[in-house]
């Protein structure tokens, strides 16, 4: 049953970039966070990336 839930997630992904209309990639991107007086970086989380302009999602 978790594997159909994942498949359904998946699906929420734009086939195209909302702001540019370019293609989406899987790829990788950081991501970075304020807490505080801190700042944390995740590295390499797996993401799609526009082609066109390098939005994430």
């Amino acid at each position: 049953m978790e594997r159909m839930e994942e498949k359904e997630d998946f699906q929420k992904i734009p086939n195209r970039c909302t702001f540019c209309r370019g293609t989406l990639k899987q790829g990788k991107s950081d991501f970075i966070a304020r807490v505080e007086d801190e700042v944390i970086v995740i590295r390499d989380v797996p993401a799609f990336v526009c082609q066109q302009c390098g939005e994430v999602y």
